[in-house]
């Protein structure tokens, strides 16, 4: 069996677009696997279709050699980002592929099932109004109602969010933008309750003082 073909698509989302693609094979098997990373979903559209290039005719069975090659092929434009991307999505889907070949699930390929099943939780699920205490409040509580045990959400959104805007920014908070994340984290846990696991995430964006006080606190 070889490869013929890699497709990538870009599928649009709610706020970014969702980076897929699909290895075809000479015996009519096909993989499907994600490469999704924001932003930049062109960036990676891009290294997934020039990554594809590279292992036309190999054995999509060979999963390991193909991933090393890619890795050492992409090497001198960087062993992370896009490119990484672009592995990583083109390796799901040769699992994918190789599993359907082989007629087993790809967790088989993996080491085999550990549990049955896993729980799922919410994220992205503060999609409309503002960063303020009610809008969280009413929004978690609708996640509840859909089903969920668990949600992730960043309480410092609206303050923090430079990613190159402020190129002088040391990414501290200020008393009063803690005390707003606080307040925020306190109306999502007494709207859910007590019973719903709730993750907090921080996208990277506090520095080293204002991490270790909110641990503490």
């Amino acid at each position: 069996m070889k490869i013929t073909d890699v497709k990538v698509w870009l599928v649009e989302g709610v706020k970014y677009n969702w980076t897929m693609l699909k290895i075809y094979t000479d015996e009519g098997i096909t993989g499907v696997g994600e490469a999704t990373n924001w932003p930049g979903s062109q960036i990676v559209e891009a290294a997934v279709k020039d990554a594809g290039k590279r292992i036309i005719g190999l054995d999509p069975m060979k999963v390991d050699f193909i991933w090393t090659k890619l890795y050492r092929d992409l090497n001198w434009v960087g062993p992370y980002g896009a490119s990484m991307c672009a592995i990583s999505g083109i390796d799901m889907a040769l699992l994918d592929l190789k599993g359907k070949a082989l007629g087993v699930p790809v967790y088989d390929l993996l080491g085999g099932a550990f549990r049955t099943k896993i729980q799922l939780y919410a994220n992205y699920w503060f999609t409309g109004g503002g960063h303020n205490v009610d809008d969280y409040a009413r929004q978690a509580l609708e996640v509840k109602k859909a089903g969920f045990t668990g949600l992730k959400f960043d309480p410092f959104a609206h303050t923090n969010y430079f990613y190159g805007e402020d190129l002088d920014t040391n990414l501290s908070l200020t008393k009063s933008q803690q005390n707003k994340a606080y307040e925020v984290s306190k109306a999502v846990r007494e709207a859910v309750g007590e019973d719903m696991d709730i993750m907090i995430e921080t996208h990277a964006m506090l520095n080293f003082k204002v991490a270790i006080a909110w641990r503490n606190d």
